[in-house]
C-alpha cells in the first residue's frame, strides 16, 4: 500500500500517552495524518502487521499494562476495533509475525514484573490470545520478523 503507521505513544512535553493512529506514505515528503483513534491511550505496545490490517497488542497506559489487541485496516481510515486480548497484562512487549498470525513475546507487567509469555493470534477473525510458550528468559521489546 506505500504507507506507514505510528500509534500510540507518548507526547512530550508533558508526557501524555496517546490514542492517535498517524498514516504517512512512502512516496511523498507531507507530513502524516491523524487517520483514527485507538480504543484506548497507550504507549511501549507490540506492533505487526498482516496483509490487510496493522495490530497493536498490549501497552503501558498509567498506572497499568494492557491486554488489549487492537486492529486498523488498511482498506480505509478510521478508529481502530478491539481484535482480543492478550492472556496476560503487559507493556514493552515485542510483536512480529508470520503470513496467518501474530506473535507477542515477553514484555514489563504491573507492577514491577517481566513476563516470558509467548502469545499468539489469528490475523483472520477476532480471538483472544493464547500463550503457546515461554522465552527462554523474560525481556522487554526488541523484534525481527521472517516471513
Amino acid at each position: 500500500n506505500g504507507y506507514g503507521y505510528a500509534m500510540g505513544g507518548e507526547s512530550y512535553p508533558p508526557s501524555n500517552t496517546r490514542n492517535i493512529i498517524e498514516k504517512y506514505a512512502f512516496t511523498s515528503t507531507a507530513d502524516a495524518a491523524d487517520v483514527g483513534d485507538l480504543t484506548a491511550a497507550r504507549k511501549a505496545a507490540g506492533t505487526h502487521a498482516s496483509t490487510s490490517r496493522g495490530f497493536m497488542a498490549g501497552g503501558a497506559p498509567a498506572p497499568s499494562a494492557s491486554n488489549v489487541i487492537d486492529s486498523v485496516p488498511f482498506s480505509s481510515d478510521g478508529n481502530a476495533t478491539d481484535w482480543g486480548d492478550l492472556t496476560e497484562a503487559r507493556g514493552h512487549v515485542a510483536g512480529c509475525q508470520s503470513t496467518t498470525h501474530g506473535y507477542l513475546e515477553g514484555g514489563a507487567t504491573a507492577p514491577g514484573g517481566m513476563s516470558d509469555v509467548i502469545d499468539k493470534f489469528s490475523h483472520s477473525s477476532p480471538a483472544n490470545a493464547t500463550d503457546v510458550g515461554e522465552a527462554p528468559s523474560s525481556n522487554q521489546g526488541g523484534s525481527m520478523s521472517e516471513i
